[in-house]
């Protein structure tokens, strides 16, 4: 004779159930966990209770400061990162960063046939490799050149390529993209890696001392090629840096960029869109948050300018 008990745990505001059988046979009382067997019963519950986003995220909480680096291995990558960083945090509950937008933009591309055997791909602000990687997986760069500054984030880019193999297909440099070259002031967010910026928004802020380079500059002293695609993620300096890049490139070649109009003001933005409305004719726009995944493809960029949305991607290209 056995009795079948239920367990309920509420973590966060995640219900978890656990089914026990619990089995009286000359006096000995055996706990059999459905399903699993030759596994401590703590370990079980554990695993139960953090198998999902919400309980990831309430393990990593927990995690003591000391903790900085953690590497977690999917399907067809690895990643370090550090799990206090608001990216780590996502990578840890959701086992990917923002990752759908630049697979959707770089599928459609290749369908519609913009990359050749020697296109290469150039990266501003990398970070700590994930976009570095999952462009790396579509296959269809010879080489991608990512570009990033803070001194932390470059080194956890360089150990991530390399434990991905893919340092030999990527040529990283230590700078921050800018429309002047020389020694800048890279402002530092505490809780965000990839919020580190070289407006200064806030007198109060912690900031490093990196080296800043021009497009040109960049282009000539690297002797940077045949590159088809862009990708920008800089904190607020796009709107000065891709105009001087298109202009660098001397093509219209397909970008891809981060836009959060909170850092501009609204003539920056008016006269950025005029820009782009003369610069490419197709805009798509991403939004890809823990909730849901959006995509909508503009009539025209001015669209923008009507969505409310604090920051989103845009994919920006040119059909005949």
């Amino acid at each position: 004779m056995g009795k079948d008990i239920n367990f309920n745990f509420l973590i966060g505001f995640e219900n978890f159930d656990i089914h026990i059988m619990i089995k009286h046979d000359y006096n000995f009382l055996y706990l059999t966990i459905m399903h699993m067997t030759q596994q401590p019963l703590d370990k079980i519950i554990i695993k139960k209770l953090f198998n999902t986003n919400k309980g990831k995220n309430f393990h990593r909480r927990g995690l003591q400061e000391n903790i900085s680096e953690i590497k977690m291995c999917f399907h067809d990558h690895s990643i370090r990162f550090n799990p206090h960083d608001s990216i780590g945090a996502r990578i840890y509950s959701l086992g990917v960063h923002t990752r759908k937008p630049i697979d959707d933009a770089l599928i459609l591309l290749n369908k519609k046939g913009f990359f050749k055997k020697t296109s290469n791909c150039i990266e501003f602000g990398s970070n700590i490799g994930t976009h570095t990687i999952y462009m790396h997986l579509q296959k269809l760069f010879k080489r991608i050149y990512a570009i990033e500054p803070n001194e932390d984030n470059y080194n956890l880019l360089l150990q991530n390529l390399k434990d991905n193999k893919l340092l030999n297909k990527s040529e990283v440099l230590k700078f921050a993209i800018s429309n002047i070259s020389g020694a800048v002031k890279l402002f530092k967010d505490d809780n965000n890696s990839g919020a580190h910026t070289l407006l200064n928004k806030n007198k109060n802020k912690n900031y490093e001392i990196v080296q800043a380079i021009s497009t040109k500059e960049l282009f000539k002293n690297f002797k940077i090629k045949d590159i088809d695609f862009a990708f920008f993620d800089i904190e607020g300096m796009e709107l000065v840096v891709i105009p001087d890049f298109i202009k660098e490139v001397n093509k219209n070649i397909p970008i891809f960029f981060e836009f959060a109009p909170i850092l501009y003001n609204k003539k920056e933005i008016i006269n950025f869109c005029k820009f782009l409305d003369k610069t490419y004719n197709n805009f798509i726009f991403y939004q890809d948050t823990k909730k849901k995944f959006v995509k909508d493809e503009l009539k025209n960029i001015h669209e923008i300018l009507k969505l409310d949305f604090e920051h989103c991607d845009i994919l920006a290209f040119n059909l005949k």
